[in-house]
């Protein structure tokens, strides 16, 4: 299911895995509050390029 949202913050720390969080626009059946996301899972855009406030589109995969 692809959601829209907005970029709400962003991590790039050294010895870190690059990570952010996004403020989904649509109620996520089973989640509540923000979408963690890991860099090495975008496409098409590297995390050094996104900024907060950004409008992204992403796929949810819920891991119970």
């Amino acid at each position: 299911m692809k959601i829209t949202g907005t970029v709400r913050g962003i991590s790039i720390r050294e010895g870190k895995a690059a990570c952010g969080f996004i403020t989904p626009d649509t109620a996520i059946p089973g989640h509540e509050g923000d979408i963690r996301f890991f860099a090495d899972k975008l496409i098409g855009i590297a995390i050094k390029d996104l900024e907060r406030g950004n409008l992204v589109e992403f796929i949810v995969n819920l891991v119970h």
